[in-house]
């Protein structure tokens, strides 16, 4: 009997009794045949987090695939974001085997088009729900082939082309991975940066021995909470820089709605044109007196010490929020890959 593990953008379930082998064996058939409709290209691109069943399952659906005769590129250990950029860089479709923030008893797999565009319930999913339920027909195609590729430093690269990180100045951080993937892909990315990392939890651990890995949950922060009161007191803390982000985008995000007349949920990314729309706003609003000089807001967060940061946001962010009824606002924060970056 199948189970109930389809969800409206993935599959989930627990290990053993809902996700077995031979039902990811299934999935892997089930997912090369929905490809094979699709006339998408007969390569998929499949990683796996560190929770101890991933690679066993991983290799089920591998087999399931190349059984139909597609081929598959294995990239090993991966966040999911680096299997997404993998299916984009390559323009393959590929298969994500990570249960998220579940616990250590689940798993689950997230698959996608080539170029990354995602698959659920209604766009795909369904499909090959049906066929892992009813079975396809035997491929007459020769066995594909399983090759194996490294992604992580092209993953890094590829990140470090978002943000110019060349002038910023050295920061002092705590990075609680949470026995969770971070610890993969963290120090790829921070070893390239002018930053002092305290490592916390970076062993990969799919049984999570020191804390569940959902950050929604205030008791999995306490750990970090601690560590970070060992800081130097003039150490800035990620609060600090999570406040000027807030800050800054939620008057980005105003201004150009403002202008456009759209609805929040119609438009959820900034673009780099509307970001220098926006920084120009802000400079004519906010910065052009400035004590230290007329500087973007984005530049302020970046370059700019503490001490800097607070005088501008005092003198001249604090009046702007409350003249513009903003200051009762509760602020979203968006990652600057999204306030930067175009989703197409």
């Amino acid at each position: 009997m199948i189970p109930n593990i389809f969800k409206a953008y993935d599959i989930r379930g627990l290990v053993g009794s809902e996700l077995t082998k031979q039902f990811a064996f299934s999935t892997g058939v089930a997912f090369a045949k929905f490809l094979e409709l699709e006339r998408e290209p007969a390569t998929v691109v499949i990683g796996e987090d560190m929770r101890p069943s991933s690679p066993e399952l991983a290799d089920a659906f591998s087999a399931g695939v190349t059984s139909q005769g597609l081929d598959v590129i294995r990239i090993g250990l991966a966040s999911t974001d680096m299997l997404y950029f993998a299916a984009g860089k390559l323009n393959l479709p590929g298969a994500m085997f990570t249960a998220s923030h579940n616990p250590a008893e689940y798993n689950g797999i997230k698959l996608c088009l080539s170029g990354a565009r995602p698959i659920g319930k209604e766009s795909g999913l369904l499909t090959i729900e049906k066929f892992v339920r009813e079975g396809v027909p035997v491929s007459l195609r020769p066995v594909g082939v399983e090759n194996h590729k490294e992604m992580l430093q092209d993953y890094v690269d590829h990140l470090l082309t978002l943000v110019d990180v060349s002038g910023i100045r050295k920061l002092n951080i705590v990075v609680d991975a949470g026995n969770g993937m971070a610890g993969h892909t963290a120090p790829a990315v921070f070893s390239r940066m002018n930053v002092d990392v305290t490592e916390m939890y970076y062993e990969l651990d799919g049984t999570f021995p020191n804390h569940e890995a959902n950050p929604i949950d205030e008791a999995n922060l306490a750990d970090l909470k601690e560590m970070v009161k060992t800081l130097p007191e003039n150490c800035e803390t990620i609060d600090d820089y999570l406040l000027l982000a807030n800050i800054y985008v939620s008057i980005q995000e105003r201004l150009y709605f403002k202008l456009k007349q759209i609805k929040r949920t119609e438009y959820n990314w900034i673009s780099p044109s509307i970001l220098e729309q926006c920084n120009k706003c802000l400079e004519d609003t906010i910065g052009k007196e400035c004590e230290i000089g007329g500087v973007s807001v984005e530049k302020m967060i970046t370059h700019h010490s503490y001490e800097e940061q607070q005088k501008i946001i005092d003198r001249f962010l604090m009046p702007y929020l409350i003249e513009n009824n903003l200051e009762g606002t509760e602020f979203r924060f968006t990652a600057i890959v999204d306030m930067i970056t175009p989703k197409s």
